[in-house]
């Protein structure tokens, strides 16, 4: 009798634990950006657990500056989370289920870490349990960090602060460093094409919001390589 399928919601979980901790840190990062930003901590808070989109929400945060433009922020943020597009299409075929809908609730847990875990578990069973998984301790990591990361400016100057909200893209990238396709070869394609669209648009965009957009060019590109293929 094979496993459960809470069974492997738990190994989804598990397999998700360390990449969760940096979640927590990216997600204190967050928090931070949004104080630093006027964002009250219940607002910062509302937001993360209401979007759960780390990289969207740091791209809406450089944009957020009176006069308030809604759609300069609509556009950056499908920009910056086009790659989940990629990554909803191919969900049938990663959950097992080719040829059907994904379900709808679960596609809130999608994540870039739940989808490549989900992806390289392509034997198991419960697929979706342990999707489900992974994604639920992604997304437990960014609402506690959020939570720690709004109480952080009260205790630093001005200065710190600024430095800690920029290191926020710079975390994406290490984080899609850390989540690369396994391979003799370094992931030169999606390096280069992080750099080019970077340097391409910061001139236009600021650094953080430009290294935000290299990141998401590079995060679909590794993901265009990860897809699964159809037999």
């Amino acid at each position: 009798m094979g496993p459960t399928a809470a069974a492997v919601f738990l190994s989804g979980v598990n397999a998700t634990r360390s990449l969760a901790a940096g979640a927590v840190v990216f997600g204190i990062l967050f928090g931070v950006a949004a104080a630093s930003r006027g964002f009250s901590g219940g607002e910062a808070l509302l937001m993360s657990v209401t979007v759960f989109a780390g990289a969207t929400q740091f791209a809406a945060l450089e944009l957020w500056a009176a006069p308030l433009s809604f759609s300069a922020i609509a556009v950056a943020a499908a920009l910056v989370s086009s790659r989940h597009a990629l990554m909803g299409l191919s969900l049938p075929t990663v959950l097992g289920r080719p040829g059907k809908r994904p379900p709808f609730g679960p596609l809130f847990l999608l994540t870039d870490v739940s989808w490549i875990l989900t992806t390289n578990d392509k034997a198991g069973p419960h697929r979706l349990a342990f999707f489900v998984g992974s994604g639920a301790a992604m997304y437990a990591g960014w609402v506690v960090g959020t939570a720690l990361g709004v109480g952080i400016p009260g205790l630093l100057d001005e200065r710190t602060l600024s430095g800690l909200g920029a290191a926020g893209p710079l975390f994406i990238g290490i984080m899609l460093v850390m989540l690369a396709k396994k391979s003799d070869k370094p992931p030169l394609l999606p390096w280069a094409m992080s750099a080019g669209v970077a340097l391409a648009t910061q001139p236009y965009l600021g650094s953080s919001l430009a290294i935000l957009f290299g990141v998401a060019a590079s995060a679909a590109i590794t993901l265009m390589q990860l897809r699964p293929r159809r037999a």
